[in-house]
């Protein structure tokens, strides 16, 4: 189970879980806390610095921008829900 004060790119690399299986267990502590709706919008990113790749999964946030040296801006279109809301919802992870 992720433990929130190691957050969640810690929390991959200690675990050697991926992205989506930390935001996944993230959405599950949310929608099971307290019967309170608690919901956050994030956008989370593992990049590689060798290859200049990112893997990100957008939970309900606005699209972000990747900034590329080479190739300028790119919005990163991947969406899905916020986490909290739905406690069983698989999230997809996109690598750009």
């Amino acid at each position: 189970m992720l433990r929130f004060g190691h957050g969640i790119v810690g929390h991959v690399i200690m675990t050697g879980e991926t992205v989506i299986a930390a935001v996944e267990d993230v959405n599950r502590v949310l929608s099971e806390s307290s019967g309170v709706l608690r919901f956050v919008t994030a956008v989370f990113g593992i990049f590689d610095p060798r290859s200049g790749s990112l893997t990100y999964v957008n939970c309900g946030h606005s699209p972000p921008l990747l900034l590329r040296s080479a190739s300028g801006r790119e919005v990163l279109d991947l969406r899905g829900p916020a986490l909290g809301i739905l406690d069983d919802w698989r999230f997809e992870a996109e690598l750009r």
